[in-house]
């Protein structure tokens, strides 16, 4: 029996929402699959969810200005995702993007401008502002309070127009009222600023002017709009304008660097007013602070080095900063090979144009979400074949596994959901070729989980497989006895089988319950651990479920307190041959998992004194020294995805998070550099002040580190800086991530709808 018609139409939009906004076409051939789907992404409510869910508007494209003297770009907006926006007006030059409007200067014989909104193709006439401008720049936002400015298109607007008065060489600004539709009384910075006053001098007494008289340039770059202040720049010394559009006053403030030719202001993270250039290839990011008596001042809050990071075509040329986005900690960046956005949170870099002469960007932000004035209207002539003619079956499964593949992997739930909505997308869903383009589409294995290890004096934890995501609880192995895990990896789960004399160890699926038994290790263990690792030369390790694979055992031998070691192969159903090392007098290894790189497994030794690499090919043994620096706390190795992989190694000491890598010299020879340091004291909450924070885990491919405190198990992703809390306050000493696609098979689908079974006769909606 089919579930009723608004399950489905609730489980399609909860699907829909998931879809990226920075790729509007999804939506769009999603609306054009069948009537339902069209009604749904059409219907306001849908509209104002999606929205909400990701709450600031995607980059759809982008304007720039010029210096007079470079000469006006061509006048276009260049979209930056596969995007039809309205036809451009015919218009000399843009002045600004902002909340999903654009405002262009028309052309000087008429003077006036226009307020463009690329979504609806709205337009607004402005007059001209009536200052006999020399050199001028301008900005248009909402005037809604309280707005979020996620869908406020059509509503009221300002425009802020402020430029150097030809006639009397100074600033002036007035604002733009859509409502009255009349400009303010100009407002000028002159004598009556102390601020300027000093300004002035300053020009003067530095040679930035010629004789006695100095003339206060406003450039024409983009502003930053931060509450009901704008901010522009002036040329000398980079000094900026403020300007409160309510109370119409103006005054200036000097910035960071007086020097930077190519700057940028920006709004930072937490609301404050941000300044950044780029000098000698290093990123400058500073901000605005005021204290509780109201004076101000720059604190330097980063510096990126870019070098290797932006492409360059000549070496020897530089990087400059042309703009910045609002709410998406983008930036802007030109060089010889083109212009590129960096993301300041992850360091991710995509070029967006060719090589040109840029100077200020001015992003257009918008969602651009399918409504029914985007389709044709009844009089059109192929209205009714428009909608009447479906699309052959064939595309309309192409569309829908294009949808489906934008899925998060890392939210289950949804694939589920959208299986036991039809046979059709169940269908799909279960494609064997599907869900090989799904794991390579998103390549990297999502978290879905995790167990963990404590030290030999802790009694184990519980054996269960804790779930990070909404998944259905994993049932854990029968066994006579409590197992205790050593390692997951590969979507694979390593138990201990103690008491039990023919079999020692168990390597589980937890996904599709399969499980492999592997014989006891001729080896008097004292302290130990182990790893569990694909068998299959060049695999990706994205599919490689059921295939064979390795356990390798690394102990402390009781006997005579040496490191050994045997690699189990499901292949041939045996350990190999024993492989011993010495090292000094500590000889304890650490039940800690390790970390694969290539052909080499890495463990610690106890206290995190000494480090083994075990090459399994060459079944061979060796010791690295580890970073020449102690850490208090517990230590952990990881993979250094941004370093090439190169081995790492994470210490905490005095609230800041060490991250090293091991490099190798100019020379050959490897060494351990400090390649970042992360403040934690402000990142994760602490029960007691007292208390240090542990790292106690890594999860490679996505840049997790897992950090535990006396408030609970927290998260933390590397490159976003995000952090979630994972578990309860316990104690924690090894973390054992475990990774894995998880999508439908019929088994599977079974066993995710025997929960919601049970909740609907329970009485409550599906989970």
């Amino acid at each position: 029996m089919a579930p009723p018609l608004e399950l489905i139409d609730d489980v399609a939009a909860e699907i829909f929402l998931r879809l990226p906004p920075d790729e509007p076409k999804h939506l769009f051939r999603t609306s054009l699959v069948c009537k339902t789907w069209l009604r749904i992404v059409t219907d306001p409510d849908f509209r104002r969810r999606y929205r909400a869910f990701h709450r600031v508007p995607p980059l759809l494209g982008y304007i720039q200005r010029r210096q007079v003297m470079e000469g006006d770009p061509e006048p276009r907006l260049v979209p930056t995702t596969a995007v039809l926006l309205t036809p451009n007006p015919s218009f000399r030059r843009a002045l600004d993007c902002r909340h999903g409007r654009v405002l262009v200067h028309v052309y000087r014989g008429c003077g006036h401008h226009l307020v463009w909104d690329p979504v609806t193709g709205d337009q607004q006439r402005v007059p001209d502002a009536g200052i006999e401008w020399l050199i001028y720049s301008a900005a248009v936002f909402c005037a809604v309070s309280g707005c979020d400015h996620t869908d406020c298109h059509g509503g009221p607007f300002r425009v802020v127009f402020i430029a150097t008065d030809d006639r009397e060489e100074l600033v002036k600004v007035t604002v733009y009222s859509s409502e009255t539709r009349v400009w303010s009384k100009p407002v000028t910075l002159d004598s009556g600023c102390e601020a300027y006053v000093r300004h002035e001098k300053d020009a003067r007494d530095n040679g930035g002017v010629i004789g006695m008289f100095y003339t206060p340039y406003v450039e024409p770059r983009r502003g930053a709009v931060i509450g009901d202040e704008i901010y522009f720049t002036i040329r000398w010394a980079n000094a900026i304008v403020k300007y409160d559009w309510r109370k119409n006053c103006i005054s200036i403030i000097n910035s960071p660097s007086r020097d930077a030719y190519y700057i940028s202001l920006m709004e930072m993270e937490d609301g404050a007013l941000g300044f950044c250039c780029i000098q000698d290839w290093d990123l400058y990011l500073w901000s605005w602070k005021v204290s509780s008596e109201g004076a101000g001042e720059w604190v330097q809050s980063r510096v990126i080095e870019l070098k290797g990071m932006i492409p360059v075509v000549n070496p020897d040329d530089a990087a400059v900063v042309v703009g910045s986005t609002e709410g998406v900690g983008v930036i802007f960046v030109s060089t010889d090979a083109g212009l590129f956005s960096f993301e300041l949170k992850s360091g991710r870099v995509r070029k967006v144009d060719e090589r040109e002469v840029y100077y200020s960007i001015l992003p257009y932000m918008s969602f651009y979400t399918p409504a029914l004035r985007f389709f044709p209207p009844i009089s059109h002539p192929n209205r009714r074949r428009y909608f009447a003619m479906a699309p052959p079956p064939e595309l309309i499964d192409d569309v829908t596994a294009e949808i489906f593949l934008c899925l998060p992997p890392d939210e289950p739930a949804c694939l589920f959901r959208a299986s036991l909505v039809c046979k059709r997308w169940m269908r799909i869903l279960r494609d064997p070729d599907f869900v090989r383009q799904y794991r390579a589409f998103h390549r990297t294995p999502p978290l879905l989980g995790f167990l963990h290890r404590r030290t030999v004096i802790d009694e184990d934890p519980a054996p269960r497989l804790v779930p990070t995501t909404a998944v259905p609880a994993f049932p854990h192995p029968a066994s006579c006895c409590t197992p205790r895990a050593l390692d997951c990896r590969h979507g694979r789960v390593l138990l201990h089988i103690r008491g039990d004399e023919s079999v020692e160890f168990l390597v589980w699926d937890p996904v599709t319950g399969y499980q492999h038994a592997v014989p006891r290790v001729e080896i008097d263990w004292m302290t130990y651990s182990a790893a569990v690792l694909c068998g299959v030369p060049g695999c990706d390790h994205i599919h490689c479920r059921g295939g064979r694979f390795l356990v390798i055992f690394i102990a402390t031998d009781d006997r005579d307190g040496l490191i050994r070691t045997r690699v189990y192969s499901s292949e041939t159903g045996a350990w190999s041959t024993l492989a011993s090392l010495s090292h000094g007098f500590v000889n304890y290894v650490q039940p800690r998992r390790g970390v694969l790189i290539g052909n080499e497994i890495f463990f610690t030794i106890v206290r995190g004194t000494a480090i083994v690499k075990h090459d399994w090919r060459k079944n061979c043994l060796s010791v690295i020294k580890p970073p020449p620096v102690e850490y208090y706390n517990m230590v952990t190795l990881m993979v250094m995805e941004e370093e090439d992989s190169s081995l790492g190694f994470i210490g905490i000491r005095d609230s800041n998070l060490y991250l090293w890598s091991r490099k190798v010299n100019s020379v050959g020879a490897a060494e351990w550099v400090q390649c970042r340091v992360i403040e934690l004291e402000t990142m994760i909450p602490k029960a007691n002040p007292s208390n240090g924070a542990c790292v106690v885990g890594f999860a490679e491919g996505v840049d997790v580190i897992f950090i535990s405190t006396g408030a609970g198990l927290f998260m933390i992703e590397l490159k976003s800086g995000r952090e979630r809390k994972v578990g309860r306050p316990g104690s924690y000493y090894s973390i054992l991530p475990y990774m894995s696609f998880y999508t439908p098979g019929i088994l599977l689908v079974l066993a995710y709808l025997l929960p919601c079974i049970l909740h609907l006769l329970d009485g409550s909606l599906l989970p």
